[in-house]
């Protein structure tokens, strides 16, 4: 059995759970973890990880990234959809899913306040537990965790060491690393239900990929561009639901055009603005166009270079906005296009 990490920075800390996973227990562990990021990434990264099969282990750690990005107003129902798609993806390969929930600090400390203004984060926790146990697969929730093996109250603020990451003190990791162990090899989840996916499944398109990008945390199959896919003509329908990037402070923008619409996407992060290095990001047209563009069998949805300044939506993880000098830099790399398509 392999276990595979799949989740945010909280996965990725030098001196994280996932190192005292390592040094104290036996099982062999791949992470495929990406931080800043939400569950949608973990959905991708496990359709591009095809050695994860029957009995191997796939732990899911999110809660902190999901909150984060729906308090901004990241809508819930496309989140909890690629969920269930990595759900769904673990049934059919037999392998096991153990869910870590974490809270972010300004969930759990009454003084902490959220710095975003939209209230659909409310409905996360009830549909997740709602979803997974649909599934036959228990949640591992740290707070509850925490608060059972303490006997507090509530976790303390000085769990934290600031609003997005659990301290990495030697107990708490051995706590957390010893609850993921006596858990494993955790649930083979129920067959498809479809609760939010409807019949759709989820595909990551990579066949426009020229090269691969490999760095400490990852290796993809990328281009730089242009890129293109197009629906097999005797295939079913496909919605385009968004991106693969790895961005950089410098990656510039795409326009993105399909029959009967274009948009220009910036894939300049800010986020990575004080290290000269990508990001790997996902970016979800739903979100950022309010809709997924719709291929018929046969046609093209097609990814260029936009140099020019104005008119590019940046609502996805603060992306900036390009200006002239930012729309020049054409650092960014494509990795993959997301559709669905009819089970």
């Amino acid at each position: 059995m392999t276990v595979y990490i799949a989740g945010g920075s909280n996965s990725l800390k030098r001196d994280g759970w996932t190192r005292t996973f390592r040094e104290t227990h036996t099982a062999d562990a791949v992470n495929l973890s990406i931080g800043a990021t939400m569950s949608m990434m973990a959905a991708a990264r496990l359709y591009l990880a095809p050695q994860v099969a029957a009995g191997d282990t796939v732990v899911w750690e999110y809660g902190i990234n999901d909150l984060n990005h729906l308090a901004r107003g990241f809508p819930l129902p496309v989140l909890l959809r690629h969920i269930e798609y990595l759900l769904n993806d673990c049934a059919a390969r037999g392998a096991h899913v153990l869910p870590l929930y974490l809270r972010p600090l300004w969930v759990e400390s009454p003084t902490v306040q959220p710095r975003y203004p939209s209230d659909n984060w409310r409905g996360y926790e009830g549909a997740l537990y709602d979803l997974f146990g649909r599934y036959g697969v228990p949640i591992l929730d740290f707070s509850r965790h925490y608060r059972e093996t303490t006997g507090a109250s509530r976790v303390p603020d000085r769990v934290y060491s600031n609003r997005n990451h659990i301290a990495t003190r030697p107990d708490l990791m051995h706590m957390i690393a010893s609850a993921v162990a006596d858990r494993l090899p955790g649930h083979r989840p129920a067959a498809r239900l479809g609760l939010y996916n409807a019949s759709r499944t989820l595909r990551i398109e990579t066949g426009f990929c020229t090269r691969t990008f490999t760095n400490a945390a990852l290796s993809l199959p990328v281009t730089p561009g242009p890129a293109a896919f197009t629906a097999p003509p005797d295939g079913p329908a496909r919605r385009v639901t968004g991106l693969l990037v790895l961005t950089h402070k410098k990656g510039g923008a795409l326009r993105v055009s399909w029959p009967g619409g274009s948009r220009k996407v910036s894939v300049s992060n800010p986020e990575a603005g004080r290290f000269d290095r990508h990001t790997l990001k996902f970016i979800s047209f739903e979100y950022l166009f309010g809709f997924a563009p719709e291929l018929a069998p046969g046609e093209t949805i097609a990814m260029d270079r936009h140099d020019a300044p104005g008119g590019v939506l940046a609502r996805l993880q603060g992306f900036a906005r390009p200006d002239r000098q930012a729309g020049a830099g054409r650092l960014a790399l494509i990795a993959g296009i997301a559709t669905e398509t009819a089970h």
